[in-house]
């Protein structure tokens, strides 16, 4: 069987052909999903599954761009090499390989898809880090699967050979020049991108811009996912233990006594009691009829503990003069003095302060590498569904890290960075990375005076990021400009930009019914010198709100515990998955102190306190670990297996989308 063979350039037609095929293998494999598993899409109604299949084409663009555009840019190249029948064979032939392994990822996904309800993302490392066991899965388990697509894939080949092959192989012609290799450059960037209008590259967390997050799944395709959550991850170590008791260790460890119906496939899901809740407590019965809290979550760019006053008077060492008003604040509130960040990144204080979910080593970021794929436990969704106002401002970027599109997957009806608000305040000062925080806490002071209903708030200033620059000479307090010069400077001015905040909240009347949780991403890395290993990770925490108990708690905890907290304090009836426990927990039954555990991560390496013990673990061995005579070998076993067991049981979870159970 043979076709008429085009009468125009090969030029033309080679890429042309390339693309259309790639286009309609995209295409085909979404219908496919979405016939296939269509008990996934019930809720989409028509119009939302036909945006989805329209805007999966900005996706599908983009890896098919990735992948083949090189290939076809050369042959737009006006040079004898890239004029040859040798090398529209060779594009060819690669076109037809990269159909056969694209349709086999498609094919894989469309079937994994049941068990996860998510695209292949951080599985595809895990064949690679485990080829024995995922052949043997391949032979024992989808050996009919295999069979039936290696069938599809010969008859495919025979048919690419006698139909596309040898046609547009054959075709004559000059198509090539500089002019139109420029212009299929340009849109190869553009396309690989996503657009033109965005700072950022189009990445997995831009598929999540309807309101129907199942949406976001069928705009998503399986290459465009594994290639972006694989290139901001690598694998590593996470078989320790036996699942089952990985996970009974986690869960005894984060004291999860309930069994709910969701136990046995969503082990960190837990039922909040309202009735043991703070607020249930800490009111009494003729306020619980009250408007419910209003809650703002103050994420302060790389303070750390060491520089603030108040955090080293309760440590008993001299003070330094750059936090007054911090410190003023927590002489109102309770302040945690061994509080830890879980990553060393903002976007990990990100994840860990609203979804409770660190970011472990071989773990996707939330925003740009996958996370948000999963369906997390975000605090601020559970603030909507109980019928809060939320919103997340920020002065630096809405595009930074990608935070615009977490905020949206987090549910936030407001978001806004420096853009935004330079539009309500065009004449305003800006830095490096966007306006100033003082204009920050002011706009959003306003935004939350002009809300009729409770608000759930996230507020993220950004002055002290490096380079450390303040917006007037008059905050330069030393005359030294060394990078710990500068960043003392900075802390001073967002300590100040941090008492005005609370100045304008409290000629607001609903101020007294208000919880103020003041912490930090990371901390600064300004210090020099063999810094001990959990002093990389000390960051402030303050809680100021009605009901709580001004003072110091010495208590172990984490970013991971706000989320917890924020629920246990405003009594919401609700399930939810997290990592921590509330900082409102009361001691034990015999009145013994809550010692509390952190967990915190650098790219390679994991580490866990719980009171006075701690391990260095980097997945292989242990590193260092508490020196304390008080502590003996047994009791640093203990710690490093629960270490391990949290390790493994968030991979795991994660990597079968097992956090937290979808919403109706």
């Amino acid at each position: 069987m043979s076709l008429r063979r085009p009468r125009v350039p090969f030029g033309m037609w080679l890429p042309i052909a390339v693309l259309a095929m790639h286009f309609f293998l995209y295409s085909a494999a979404r219908l496919a999903l979405y016939v296939v598993q269509s008990d996934s899409f019930t809720g989409l109604d028509f119009g939302q599954v036909l945006w989805a299949f329209i805007y999966g084409l900005r996706f599908d663009a983009s890896m098919i761009f990735l992948i083949m555009g090189l290939p076809l840019l050369l042959t737009f190249l006006p040079l004898p090499i890239f004029r040859s029948q040798t090398w529209r064979g060779l594009v060819l032939a690669l076109a037809g390989i990269s159909l056969v392994l694209h349709g086999f990822l498609f094919f894989a996904d469309t079937v994994y898809f049941s068990y996860v309800n998510r695209h292949i993302g951080m599985e595809f490392v895990a064949v690679f880090s485990d080829t024995k066991l995922f052949t043997a899965m391949m032979r024992d388990d989808y050996a009919f699967h295999l069979s039936l697509f290696f069938l599809t894939a010969a008859v495919f080949g025979w048919l690419y050979y006698r139909l596309i092959f040898r046609w547009v192989h054959g075709a004559g012609g000059n198509g090539g020049g500089w002019l139109k290799a420029l212009c299929f450059l340009i849109l190869a960037v553009v396309t690989v991108r996503g657009g033109v209008t965005n700072r950022k590259s189009v990445n997995i967390v831009h598929a999540f811009d309807s309101s129907a997050r199942t949406a976001g799944y069928l705009t998503l395709n399986a290459p465009f996912s594994v290639y972006h959550t694989v290139r901001s991850s690598s694998p590593v170590k996470t078989n320790f233990l036996p699942k089952k008791k990985a996970i009974q260790i986690v869960r005894n460890d984060l004291a999860l006594a309930d069994s709910p119906p969701q136990l046995l496939e969503f082990p960190l899901y837990r039922t909040a009691d309202p009735l043991t809740s703070f607020h249930q407590r800490s009111r009494s019965s003729a306020s619980q009829n009250r408007t419910p809290p209003n809650v703002v979550i103050i994420m302060l760019e790389s303070w750390d503990a060491w520089f603030v006053d108040a955090w080293r008077q309760a440590k008993g060492m001299p003070t330094l003069g750059l936090t007054p008003e911090f410190d003023q604040l927590a002489s109102e509130g309770r302040l945690y003095t061994d509080f830890y960040a879980t990553g060393q990144r903002s976007v990990h204080g990100v994840a860990a302060i609203l979804a409770s979910m660190p970011t472990l080593p071989g773990m996707p970021y939330i925003g740009t590498g996958g996370m948000e794929q999963n369906q997390l436990s975000f605090v601020s969704t559970a603030a909507k569904e109980q019928g809060y106002a939320t919103f997340f401002i920020r002065s630096a970027g809405r595009e930074s890290y990608r935070l615009d599109r977490v905020a949206q997957v987090g549910s936030f009806d407001l978001y806004q960075g420096s853009e935004d608000i330079l539009q309500m305040h065009p004449q305003a000062l800006t830095h490096k990375f966007g306006v100033w925080d003082d204009l920050m806490f002011s706009v959003s002071v306003d935004h939350m005076q002009s809300l009729e209903k409770p608000y759930f708030g996230f507020l993220f200033p950004s002055s002290t990021h490096h380079p450390f620059a303040v917006p007037d000479p008059v905050w330069q307090r030393s005359p030294d400009a060394d990078r710990i010069s500068r960043f003392k400077d900075s802390l001073h001015f967002s300590d100040h930009t941090v008492g005005e905040f609370f100045r304008q909240m409290r000629k607001d009347p609903r101020y007294d019914n208000t919880l103020f949780v003041i912490t930090a991403d990371h901390v600064s890395g300004v210090r020099s010198g063999d810094i001990p290993i959990l002093q990389r990770f000390l960051l402030p925490c303050l809680l100021i709100g009605p009901g709580i108990q001004s003072g110091v708690d010495d208590r172990t905890s984490s970013q991971l515990d706000i989320a917890p907290t924020i629920i246990d304090f405003c009594g919401w009836p609700i399930g939810h998955a997290s990592l921590g426990n509330s900082l409102l927990a009361q001691p034990g039954a015999n009145g013994s102190p809550i010692q509390g555990m952190a967990i915190m991560a650098t790219e390679q390496e994991v580490l866990r306190k719980q009171g006075s013990q701690w391990v260095l673990h980097n997945l292989h061995k242990r590193l260092d670990a508490t020196s304390d005579g008080n502590v003996n070998g047994a009791q640093l076993d203990e710690v490093e297996k629960k270490l391990l067991a949290m390790v493994q049981a968030v991979h795991k979870l994660l990597g079968a989308n097992k956090i937290m159970p979808a919403s109706d």
